[in-house]
Protein backbone atom coordinates (compact mmCIF):
# COMPACT_ATOMS: atom_id res chain seq x y z
CA UNK A 1 0.00 0.00 0.00
CA UNK A 2 1.17 3.52 -0.78
CA UNK A 3 2.16 5.63 2.24
CA UNK A 4 1.43 9.31 2.84
CA UNK A 5 2.81 11.49 5.63
CA UNK A 6 -0.11 13.61 6.82
CA UNK A 7 0.28 17.17 8.04
CA UNK A 8 0.67 16.17 11.71
CA UNK A 9 3.62 13.97 10.70
CA UNK A 10 1.86 10.63 11.08
CA UNK A 11 1.43 8.14 8.28
CA UNK A 12 -1.62 6.88 6.48
CA UNK A 13 -2.06 4.39 3.65
CA UNK A 14 -3.95 4.19 0.37
CA UNK A 15 -6.56 1.49 -0.18
CA UNK A 16 -6.44 0.13 -3.71
CA UNK A 17 -9.94 -1.42 -3.60
CA UNK A 18 -11.82 1.80 -2.78
CA UNK A 19 -9.28 4.33 -4.04
CA UNK A 20 -9.49 6.17 -0.70
CA UNK A 21 -6.88 7.04 1.91
CA UNK A 22 -7.42 5.68 5.40
CA UNK A 23 -7.26 9.13 6.99
CA UNK A 24 -7.71 12.85 6.62
CA UNK A 25 -4.60 14.49 5.12
CA UNK A 26 -4.60 16.93 8.08
CA UNK A 27 -3.39 14.11 10.32
CA UNK A 28 -4.03 10.42 10.90
CA UNK A 29 -3.35 10.71 14.64
CA UNK A 30 -5.07 14.11 14.83
CA UNK A 31 -8.24 12.70 13.27
CA UNK A 32 -8.32 9.82 15.75
CA UNK A 33 -7.91 12.16 18.72
CA UNK A 34 -10.39 14.85 17.61
CA UNK A 35 -13.11 12.57 16.23
CA UNK A 36 -12.87 9.55 18.53
CA UNK A 37 -11.09 10.34 21.82
CA UNK A 38 -11.48 13.95 23.00
CA UNK A 39 -15.31 14.01 22.56
CA UNK A 40 -15.56 11.25 25.19
CA UNK A 41 -14.19 13.48 27.95
CA UNK A 42 -12.73 10.43 29.71
CA UNK A 43 -11.01 12.61 32.31
CA UNK A 44 -14.46 13.68 33.52
CA UNK A 45 -16.11 10.30 32.92
CA UNK A 46 -13.37 8.34 34.79
CA UNK A 47 -14.63 4.83 34.04
CA UNK A 48 -13.07 1.88 35.88
CA UNK A 49 -13.86 -0.38 32.94
CA UNK A 50 -14.51 0.26 29.27
CA UNK A 51 -15.88 -2.13 26.66
CA UNK A 52 -15.07 -0.85 23.18
CA UNK A 53 -15.76 -2.11 19.67
CA UNK A 54 -13.45 -0.82 16.93
CA UNK A 55 -15.35 -1.72 13.76
CA UNK A 56 -13.30 -1.63 10.55
CA UNK A 57 -10.02 -1.39 12.48
CA UNK A 58 -7.89 -0.45 9.47
CA UNK A 59 -4.51 0.88 10.64
CA UNK A 60 -5.63 0.92 14.27
CA UNK A 61 -5.24 4.62 15.06
CA UNK A 62 -8.53 4.92 16.95
CA UNK A 63 -7.84 2.05 19.34
CA UNK A 64 -4.18 3.01 19.76
CA UNK A 65 -5.10 6.63 20.44
CA UNK A 66 -7.52 5.43 23.12
CA UNK A 67 -4.83 3.28 24.76
CA UNK A 68 -2.30 6.12 24.50
CA UNK A 69 -4.77 8.58 26.06
CA UNK A 70 -5.48 6.22 28.96
CA UNK A 71 -1.75 5.66 29.48
CA UNK A 72 -1.19 9.40 29.95
CA UNK A 73 -4.18 10.15 32.17
CA UNK A 74 -4.16 9.98 35.97
CA UNK A 75 -2.70 6.76 37.35
CA UNK A 76 -5.94 4.95 38.13
CA UNK A 77 -6.53 1.27 37.34
CA UNK A 78 -8.80 0.66 34.36
CA UNK A 79 -9.82 -2.53 32.57
CA UNK A 80 -10.15 -2.05 28.80
CA UNK A 81 -12.00 -4.73 26.85
CA UNK A 82 -11.18 -3.96 23.22
CA UNK A 83 -12.85 -5.86 20.37
CA UNK A 84 -11.41 -5.07 16.94
CA UNK A 85 -13.01 -6.25 13.70
CA UNK A 86 -11.77 -5.97 10.14
CA UNK A 87 -12.28 -8.35 7.24
CA UNK A 88 -8.92 -7.44 5.66
CA UNK A 89 -6.04 -8.86 7.71
CA UNK A 90 -3.37 -7.51 5.35
CA UNK A 91 -3.76 -4.05 6.90
CA UNK A 92 -2.33 -5.45 10.12
CA UNK A 93 1.12 -5.80 8.54
CA UNK A 94 1.39 -1.99 8.82
CA UNK A 95 0.79 -1.94 12.59
CA UNK A 96 4.48 -2.18 13.59
CA UNK A 97 5.17 0.91 11.44
CA UNK A 98 2.18 2.74 12.93
CA UNK A 99 3.05 1.82 16.51
CA UNK A 100 6.68 2.88 16.09
CA UNK A 101 5.64 6.55 15.73
CA UNK A 102 6.38 9.00 18.53
CA UNK A 103 2.66 9.74 19.08
CA UNK A 104 2.33 6.28 20.64
CA UNK A 105 5.47 6.45 22.79
CA UNK A 106 3.34 6.37 25.97
CA UNK A 107 2.38 2.76 25.18
CA UNK A 108 5.54 1.43 26.76
CA UNK A 109 5.19 -2.23 25.64
CA UNK A 110 3.98 -1.32 22.17
CA UNK A 111 6.51 -3.73 20.62
CA UNK A 112 4.47 -6.62 22.05
CA UNK A 113 1.31 -5.22 20.46
CA UNK A 114 3.17 -4.86 17.16
CA UNK A 115 4.18 -8.52 17.29
CA UNK A 116 0.59 -9.57 18.00
CA UNK A 117 -0.82 -7.67 15.02
CA UNK A 118 1.98 -8.59 12.63
CA UNK A 119 1.63 -12.25 13.55
CA UNK A 120 -2.14 -12.16 12.92
CA UNK A 121 -1.53 -10.56 9.51
CA UNK A 122 0.34 -13.74 8.47
CA UNK A 123 -1.95 -16.20 10.24
CA UNK A 124 -4.91 -18.09 8.84
CA UNK A 125 -6.78 -17.83 12.14
CA UNK A 126 -10.07 -15.90 12.04
CA UNK A 127 -9.60 -14.53 15.54
CA UNK A 128 -6.99 -14.03 18.22
CA UNK A 129 -7.02 -12.77 21.80
CA UNK A 130 -4.36 -11.56 24.19
CA UNK A 131 -3.94 -9.73 27.49
CA UNK A 132 -1.45 -7.01 28.38
CA UNK A 133 -0.77 -4.90 31.43
CA UNK A 134 0.15 -1.47 30.11
CA UNK A 135 0.95 0.44 33.27
CA UNK A 136 -2.37 0.89 35.05
CA UNK A 137 -4.35 -0.44 32.05
CA UNK A 138 -5.44 -4.07 31.99
CA UNK A 139 -5.99 -4.61 28.25
CA UNK A 140 -8.11 -7.54 27.06
CA UNK A 141 -7.70 -7.47 23.28
CA UNK A 142 -9.69 -9.56 20.80
CA UNK A 143 -9.30 -9.29 17.03
CA UNK A 144 -11.73 -10.86 14.57
CA UNK A 145 -11.00 -11.12 10.86
CA UNK A 146 -14.62 -10.80 9.76
CA UNK A 147 -17.19 -8.65 8.00
CA UNK A 148 -19.00 -6.55 10.62
CA UNK A 149 -22.33 -7.61 9.05
CA UNK A 150 -21.50 -11.15 10.19
CA UNK A 151 -19.80 -10.25 13.47
CA UNK A 152 -22.47 -7.93 14.90
CA UNK A 153 -25.36 -10.46 14.93
CA UNK A 154 -23.01 -12.90 16.70
CA UNK A 155 -22.32 -10.28 19.35
CA UNK A 156 -26.06 -9.76 19.79
CA UNK A 157 -26.54 -13.51 20.29
CA UNK A 158 -23.84 -13.46 23.00
CA UNK A 159 -25.61 -10.57 24.78
CA UNK A 160 -22.54 -8.34 24.51
CA UNK A 161 -22.82 -4.89 26.05
CA UNK A 162 -20.57 -2.06 24.92
CA UNK A 163 -19.69 1.39 26.20
CA UNK A 164 -18.32 2.64 22.89
CA UNK A 165 -18.30 1.91 19.18
CA UNK A 166 -15.69 3.35 16.83
CA UNK A 167 -17.26 3.01 13.37
CA UNK A 168 -14.60 3.64 10.73
CA UNK A 169 -15.22 2.01 7.32
CA UNK A 170 -14.37 3.68 4.04
CA UNK A 171 -16.99 6.16 2.85
CA UNK A 172 -20.68 5.45 2.40
CA UNK A 173 -20.34 6.44 -1.25
CA UNK A 174 -17.92 3.58 -1.78
CA UNK A 175 -19.30 0.96 0.65
CA UNK A 176 -22.91 1.83 1.59
CA UNK A 177 -23.42 -1.70 2.92
CA UNK A 178 -21.39 -0.75 6.02
CA UNK A 179 -23.41 2.41 6.73
CA UNK A 180 -26.96 1.07 6.85
CA UNK A 181 -29.82 1.62 9.26
CA UNK A 182 -29.66 -2.09 10.10
CA UNK A 183 -26.04 -1.87 11.25
CA UNK A 184 -26.79 1.20 13.34
CA UNK A 185 -29.79 -0.56 14.91
CA UNK A 186 -27.52 -3.45 15.94
CA UNK A 187 -25.08 -1.00 17.48
CA UNK A 188 -27.92 0.62 19.41
CA UNK A 189 -28.84 -2.79 20.83
CA UNK A 190 -25.23 -3.55 21.77
CA UNK A 191 -24.53 -0.22 23.47
CA UNK A 192 -25.40 0.37 27.11
CA UNK A 193 -28.60 2.39 27.31
CA UNK A 194 -27.39 5.17 29.62
CA UNK A 195 -23.79 5.82 28.53
CA UNK A 196 -23.36 4.07 25.16
CA UNK A 197 -21.89 6.17 22.34
CA UNK A 198 -20.93 5.68 18.71
CA UNK A 199 -18.25 7.81 17.08
CA UNK A 200 -17.41 8.15 13.39
CA UNK A 201 -15.59 10.53 11.08
CA UNK A 202 -18.57 10.71 8.71
CA UNK A 203 -20.88 13.73 8.55
CA UNK A 204 -22.99 12.43 5.65
CA UNK A 205 -26.68 13.24 6.06
CA UNK A 206 -27.66 9.69 5.07
CA UNK A 207 -25.42 8.33 7.83
CA UNK A 208 -26.81 10.73 10.41
CA UNK A 209 -30.36 10.00 9.26
CA UNK A 210 -29.71 6.29 9.74
CA UNK A 211 -28.31 6.87 13.22
CA UNK A 212 -31.28 8.99 14.26
CA UNK A 213 -33.72 6.43 12.85
CA UNK A 214 -31.96 3.75 14.92
CA UNK A 215 -32.66 5.72 18.11
CA UNK A 216 -29.51 7.78 18.60
CA UNK A 217 -29.19 11.47 19.45
CA UNK A 218 -26.75 12.92 16.92
CA UNK A 219 -24.06 15.60 17.44
CA UNK A 220 -21.03 16.96 15.59
CA UNK A 221 -17.39 16.81 16.68
CA UNK A 222 -14.80 19.50 15.97
CA UNK A 223 -13.34 20.20 12.51
CA UNK A 224 -10.16 18.42 11.40
CA UNK A 225 -8.36 20.10 8.50
CA UNK A 226 -10.86 21.04 5.82
CA UNK A 227 -13.53 18.67 7.18
CA UNK A 228 -16.34 20.19 9.22
CA UNK A 229 -15.96 17.51 11.90
CA UNK A 230 -17.21 14.04 12.62
CA UNK A 231 -20.30 12.60 14.31
CA UNK A 232 -21.01 11.31 17.80
CA UNK A 233 -24.26 9.43 18.36
CA UNK A 234 -25.44 8.83 21.91
CA UNK A 235 -28.04 6.51 23.37
CA UNK A 236 -28.62 9.15 26.04
CA UNK A 237 -27.11 12.54 26.91
CA UNK A 238 -25.13 11.71 30.04
CA UNK A 239 -22.98 14.00 32.20
CA UNK A 240 -19.78 13.30 30.23
CA UNK A 241 -21.42 14.18 26.91
CA UNK A 242 -22.98 17.30 28.38
CA UNK A 243 -19.53 18.30 29.67
CA UNK A 244 -18.11 17.82 26.15
CA UNK A 245 -20.90 20.01 24.75
CA UNK A 246 -20.21 22.69 27.38
CA UNK A 247 -16.49 22.61 26.51
CA UNK A 248 -17.26 22.68 22.76
CA UNK A 249 -15.58 19.34 22.13
CA UNK A 250 -19.00 18.34 20.80
CA UNK A 251 -21.54 20.61 19.11
CA UNK A 252 -25.24 20.45 18.47
CA UNK A 253 -26.08 20.15 14.79
CA UNK A 254 -26.85 23.48 13.15
CA UNK A 255 -30.13 24.24 11.38
CA UNK A 256 -28.89 23.16 7.95
CA UNK A 257 -27.47 19.89 9.27
CA UNK A 258 -30.77 19.07 11.01
CA UNK A 259 -32.78 19.87 7.89
CA UNK A 260 -30.51 17.68 5.79
CA UNK A 261 -30.67 14.81 8.30
CA UNK A 262 -34.47 14.92 8.42
CA UNK A 263 -34.96 15.60 4.71
CA UNK A 264 -34.24 13.87 1.42
CA UNK A 265 -30.47 13.75 2.01
CA UNK A 266 -31.00 12.06 5.36
CA UNK A 267 -32.83 9.00 4.02
CA UNK A 268 -30.78 6.06 5.35
CA UNK A 269 -29.07 3.32 3.41
CA UNK A 270 -30.83 0.01 3.96
CA UNK A 271 -29.80 -3.64 3.63
CA UNK A 272 -32.34 -5.66 5.66
CA UNK A 273 -30.77 -9.08 5.07
CA UNK A 274 -27.16 -7.91 4.76
CA UNK A 275 -26.94 -9.32 1.25
CA UNK A 276 -27.40 -6.43 -1.19
CA UNK A 277 -24.75 -5.17 -3.59
CA UNK A 278 -23.63 -1.53 -3.60
CA UNK A 279 -25.64 -0.45 -6.64
CA UNK A 280 -28.82 -2.07 -5.34
CA UNK A 281 -28.52 -0.35 -1.95
CA UNK A 282 -28.09 3.00 -3.69
CA UNK A 283 -30.98 2.29 -6.10
CA UNK A 284 -33.36 1.39 -3.27
CA UNK A 285 -32.37 4.49 -1.33
CA UNK A 286 -33.13 6.67 -4.35
CA UNK A 287 -36.56 5.04 -4.66
CA UNK A 288 -37.25 5.74 -0.97
CA UNK A 289 -36.02 9.32 -1.35
CA UNK A 290 -38.33 9.89 -4.33
CA UNK A 291 -41.26 8.33 -2.47
CA UNK A 292 -40.82 10.37 0.69
CA UNK A 293 -39.53 13.59 -0.87
CA UNK A 294 -40.71 13.83 -4.50
CA UNK A 295 -38.62 16.13 -6.64
CA UNK A 296 -40.54 19.14 -7.89
CA UNK A 297 -41.06 19.13 -11.63
CA UNK A 298 -40.00 22.30 -13.46
CA UNK A 299 -42.84 24.54 -14.55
Amino acid sequence: MSTLFTKDGTITKHDAETGEWFHNSAGAYLEAVKNYIEPLNLGFWKPDRLSVLDACFGLGYNSLALIEHLCKRENRRIELDLICIDKNREHLASLPEVLDQSCFASIYNRSELAVFFESLSRSKDKSASTKYDIGHIELNLTFEVEDIRVALPRMISRNCQLDLVFHDPFSAQKIPSLWTFEIFALYHSLLKAKKGKLLTYSTASGVRGGLESAGFSVFRTVPVGTKIGGTIAACQIDAALQKSIDEQLVMNLDKEEIENMKGRKGVPYRDPEFNLERNEIIRRRQIEQNGRFPLKKPL
